[in-house]
């Protein structure tokens, strides 16, 4: 709690201020602010960020935890149409002028005055409804009178200066604000104030007045010389009915948005259920229509019919390009996905195929079609297709999760992933996309380094505990921020990103292709399903290997022994070491050697399972190795994916909604010893679930997806083939 605080009678509500998230600008944090907003007894405070608006949801979420209305607004650098700039404060009146705001706020970055994002004029007149407007500078309020709606006053203790600023206010006839300005909420956070804003690229505008938010006493005082009656319009009446004009306004949706796309439930039901019937016939076995009906409920239940489409097309794209494509997260792990070309992973269990009149039986003692050994089918004679990677889906319980939309990672050919982004922008309309931002918070070496240069500037030298604070206080202003250009948001059709959020761009980017969010992922991802295009190296060695020996990928036969064999050896993984730029993924050297000495591994499902160990943390080390080394478990029995976990207590009947839920929790690190839920602990209790088995799952701290190890094994056999085949045609050449 603050030392100071405000005894006035009738508070005060400031009207400009900045926040930790103006570039270099202030110290301010919107929590601590809006707390002392509260402690104040201010029943309102407006925030200000010079051409930005990433405060805004830590804002919306403090104004809720202390009881503070939030009035959303931004000090914006305006050029008008003979080259001349000047400032000014926009606050959003309702949720009208909130996406005028983030409209304006996202143009500006197509618009630059002295390194500044800056806004049109004719472009603010535009979106003028929703809006007041302050004149930072009463010259300005002269010349435009029309334009704004008040005009600030700031106690920078020239009693002249703001005398004219009062007169030119009651001869315009608008109403006269008092702002603190505010960088900092201390008066002995000055100093700290001041370092920062000498890191700025231009060397910063130190000013010289106190930038600290100010009670209403003090604002009375700093302002006095006005005369009582002005004096207590401008600090308290004024800024009082200007807030009142503002509308508290929900920043964010309380539900998921999923995208829309014309016709999209039709088109996925008609390519899924046409490939279901293509491939298992008429009247396919109970257990594959009914899981093919269970997703397919939930996705359209949920409104999630036009991202798997969307899905579809970008992975038809990008395999008509040559380059392989694969979704690894629990989209991966959908017969949906699978039937509609989203995935080459049938997450069936294993099992055989008639290609001629759809014959199908499945082996449920094997997980993996690629090691069923070869056979005929008993009504045609035809030689059996052997298909299935054993992966039960949990689709239907992520497509309706409550709190958080649907996040799909794809893993894509580096050369494609830009491709594959501009073609989701094609599918969806630009104006329905931005890409995931970042935000570079200062860190304490950096702060440490400008606090030093600062004072030697100054040719001064804080005692050490001053330094500290002052150093303290700079850790985690907004250094810069950036853009995640593969990764997706996506609005559904009858709106557009300013409905949501504003976005940004550098200016560098003259193009405009990397328009980025300016709201964190955190807080977004509760509504907005994101498109993660992963970059995966292996798939572009895959594409140049079939360039060199011209068999795709997709023709590669995946039960060639010699081939397992080779990736089942030590020397293989040897000779990996000396090739840098072989891009296999994930296993090298030491980890890959005590998998297999550890594992002896002897059939491609085993592949699939070292590799689930691999990403892991720690699923092998001290946890699966052990179990393996002591004769507890073996390869088969162990976790190695998360969709094990879903496996093994379903086939010991636990129902199946709480073993997607244990699943969820295993896979994210989640259980923890003595916090195992009641019902999860009863189910496993009445299962007969080992006790080894629950250890294992408390003991790791994150699995990947069975999709994504099947999607390493896949491309790692394929590159060991081609390097095992192109040698012999080498030699044979």
């Amino acid at each position: 709690m603050s030392k100071r605080q405000d005894t006035a009678t009738v508070k005060r509500v400031e009207l400009h201020l900045h926040t930790r998230f103006s570039t270099m600008d202030s110290l301010i944090d919107p929590e601590a602010l809006v707390r002392r907003a509260a402690e104040w007894g201010m029943d309102a405070v407006a925030v200000t960020d010079v051409g930005g608006a990433l405060a805004f949801p830590y804002l919306w979420q403090a104004g809720k935890k202390y009881g503070v209305k939030i009035i959303y607004g931004v000090e914006a650098v305006i050029a008008d149409e003979v080259d001349r700039e000047y400032t000014a404060c926009l606050l959003a009146k309702d949720r009208t002028g909130l996406k005028h705001l983030y409209e304006l706020i996202s143009l500006s970055y197509d618009h630059y005055c002295h390194h500044l994002p800056a806004i049109p004029q004719s472009e603010l007149h535009a979106r003028r409804d929703g809006l007041l407007i302050g004149a930072m500078d009463a010259i300005d309020a002269e010349r435009m009178p029309e334009l704004f709606d008040y005009i600030e006053i700031r106690p920078t203790g020239s009693e002249a200066k703001g005398l004219d600023v009062a007169r030119i206010a009651q001869a315009l006839g608008k109403p006269l604000a008092a702002v603190s300005d505010a960088r900092f909420l201390e008066p002995e956070d000055e100093l700290a104030c001041r370092v920062l804003l000498s890191g700025q690229k231009n060397g910063g505008n130190v000013r010289s007045e106190p930038l600290c938010l100010r009670t209403t006493d003090e604002m009375l005082a700093q302002l006095s010389y006005l005369g009582d009656d002005d004096c207590r319009a401008a600090v308290i009446d004024n800024p009082c009915a200007l807030a009142a004009q503002c509308e508290e306004i929900e920043l964010l949706p309380d539900r998921v948005l999923p995208p829309t796309l014309d016709g999209s439930a039709d088109e996925l039901k008609s390519t899924v259920y046409g490939r279901l019937a293509a491939l298992y016939g008429e009247n396919p076995p109970a257990p594959i229509h009914e899981r093919v009906n269970r997703e397919m409920d939930a996705i359209l239940a949920h409104g999630y019919d036009a991202l798997f489409v969307a899905l579809a097309r970008i992975a038809r794209q990008s395999r008509e390009k040559g380059y392989a494509i694969m979704p690894r997260n629990e989209v991966g792990t959908s017969l949906v996905a699978y039937l509609s070309g989203i995935t080459e992973i049938n997450p069936l269990g294993a099992h055989y195929r008639c290609p001629k009149c759809a014959y199908t039986e499945f082996v449920p003692e094997k997980r993996c079609g690629i090691d069923l050994p070869d056979k005929r089918c008993p009504d045609c004679g035809a030689p059996l297709d052997r298909d299935g990677f054993d992966i039960p889906s949990a689709i239907a319980s992520v497509v309706a999760q409550n709190d958080r939309a649907m996040q799909i990672s794809l893993n894509c050919a580096s050369e494609y992933c830009m491709s594959a982004a501009i073609h989701a922008e094609k599918i969806f309309g630009a104006e329905h996309i931005c890409r995931v931002g970042r935000v570079g918070f200062l860190p304490e070496k950096t702060a440490a380094s400008l606090v030093d240069r600062f004072c030697e500037q100054q040719s001064t030298q804080l005692p050490e505990q001053e330094r500290q604070r002052v150093i303290g206080l700079c850790v985690g202003a907004k250094r810069d921020a950036g853009v995640k250009p593969y990764s997706l948001f996506i609005v559904p059709q009858n709106m557009s990103v300013a409905d949501i959020c504003p976005t940004w761009r550098d200016e560098r980017d003259e193009r405009g292709e990397y328009t980025a969010a300016q709201f964190e992922y955190s807080f977004l991802r509760s509504c907005l399903p994101r498109i993660d295009i992963v970059t995966y190296d292996a798939f572009d060695e895959l594409h140049a290997m079939e360039d060199a020996n011209g068999v795709p990928s997709s023709n590669i036969p995946l039960n060639d022994p010699s081939t397992l064999s080779l990736l089942f050896s030590e020397a293989f993984w040897d000779d990996l070491e000396q090739m840098p730029d072989m891009r296999v993924p994930r296993l090298r050297g030491e980890m890959m050697r005590q998998l297999l000495r550890e594992t002896k591994p002897k059939d491609f499902d085993d592949l699939i399972r070292l590799f689930g160990l691999s990403l892991s943390t720690n699923g092998w080390r001290g946890n699966a190795e052990t179990l393996i080394k002591e004769g507890t478990a073996t390869l088969k029995e162990v976790i190695t994916c998360r969709e094990d976990v879903l496996r093994d207590l379903t086939a010991r009947d636990v129902p199946y909604d709480i073993a997607c839920e244990i699943m969820s929790a295993a896979g994210k690190g989640q259980i923890k010893a003595g916090k195992i839920p009641l019902r999860w602990g009863e189910e496993m209790h009445r299962t007969r679930t080992p006790p080894w088995y629950v250890r294992s799952m408390i003991n790791a701290d994150y699995y990947a997806s069975r999709a994504q190890a099947a999607c390493d094994a896949l491309a790692a056999y394929r590159i060991a083939w081609g390097m095992a085949h192109g040698q012999e045609n080498d030699e044979q050449g």
